[in-house]
């Protein structure tokens, strides 16, 4: 009886590893579309703008010196595309406005909704200090709009 339950484990345990393999290789077999892959590039440049003019502005504040800062985003980059609205007897069929290109056709973008900050973290020299951490958070909230418990500040 032992070495039948020692077989079955076993076997379990190496479906378990094959099944691993498989999903790790899984979502390789899918190649991302280019639009996907250019909307995660521009939400990367985001954040970097975005940690970028933080750092300006954090670095520039009295009793801070220098400053390392990462911001996290919610979302990707959201594309808002033009539609028709054709109303019917209690019903609404929306439909995108789609328009001939060199290349095929496109939907019409009408703009882009940047993604929300989820949260930010500063590493900066004097941060350790409750003055100059009350300063930076104070700074990132104006500059974002984004509540005091999203911002971790650090020296």
């Amino acid at each position: 009886m032992d070495k039948e339950r020692l077989k079955n484990k076993k076997i379990w345990l190496i479906a378990a590893a094959i099944l691993g393999i498989v999903l790790m290789v899984v979502p390789g077999l899918f190649p991302e579309s280019e639009e996907s892959k250019e909307k995660a590039a521009d939400t990367v440049y985001y954040s970097e703008i975005l940690e970028k003019k933080l750092k300006e502005l954090i670095t520039s504040a009295e009793g801070v010196g220098e400053a390392t800062v990462v911001v996290t985003l919610d979302t990707s980059l959201e594309s808002v595309y033009a539609t028709n609205e054709k109303r019917g007897e209690g019903s609404i069929a929306v439909e995108y406005v789609i328009i001939n290109t060199g290349d095929g056709e496109e939907p019409v973008p009408v703009s882009e909704i940047y993604p929300r900050v989820r949260g930010v973290a500063v590493v900066c020299s004097g941060g350790a200090e409750p003055e100059v951490q009350k300063r930076v958070t104070e700074l990132i909230c104006a500059a974002l709009g984004i509540s005091s418990n999203k911002i971790a500040v650090s020296g």
